[in-house]
């Protein structure tokens, strides 16, 4: 299991909120990984993370595949369910967040805090001075749910120099311990919902 850096992204340009992608990929292969010839060969990629992949990660790739084989894809789904959150959220359409909800590049749920804050701001609802690193999973009631690679996506927010990082409020401990363990700077905010990312 690999994952590497993919720089954050400010989809809302001025709005201080920036997205937290993380490119992560399972490679499949008999052998244990020669992890320092690995890096020579991708050294244009920043790694962050190569970890042997376990039980646990091999039996959620095959139920994956299976899902696939009768026409369900997990990671599309999780996609599909973030838009259907934020848009039900928002309750009003905007150009920039529907982009990016149409790209075919993209997994996962963890934009969607950012997206909802990033139409906020620029809707003039609410005004942010200071570049902030966000994720999280959002219900359609605007409940922030826990999300994974969180050591990743803090490792980003430093890299680009930013301050602070809003995660969910069940990630927290998690967002600590990076900091800590890393000997960083950046302050972590673990938010509930909406409101709590706002204030």
């Amino acid at each position: 299991m690999i994952s590497s850096y993919v720089p954050p992204e400010e989809l809302i340009k001025n709005s201080g909120i920036f997205l937290l992608p993380v490119y992560s990929i399972e490679l499949k292969q008999e052998e244990v990984l020669d992890e320092q010839a690995f890096r020579d060969s991708n050294s244009h990629l920043i790694i962050f993370d190569i970890k042997q992949a376990t039980n646990l990660h091999r039996y959620a790739g095959k139920t994956s595949i299976i899902f696939k084989l009768i026409g369900i894809n997990l990671e599309e789904d999780y996609f599909h369910q973030m838009s259907v959150n934020v848009k039900s959220y928002l309750n009003t359409s905007n150009p920039a967040i529907d982009e990016f909800l149409s790209r075919s590049n993209s997994g996962g749920n963890s934009a969607g805090l950012a997206l909802v804050l990033s139409s906020i701001i620029e809707q003039e609802k609410l005004k942010n001075n200071m570049p902030i690193g966000v994720t999280g999973a959002i219900s359609k009631s605007g409940k922030v749910k826990k999300v994974i690679s969180i050591k990743e996506k803090i490792l980003s927010a430093n890299k680009i120099g930013l301050s602070y990082i809003i995660l969910p409020i069940g990630n927290l401990e998690e967002g600590n311990d990076v900091v800590k363990s890393f000997n960083l700077t950046i302050e972590v905010i673990g938010v509930r919902n909406v409101d709590d990312a706002i204030q």
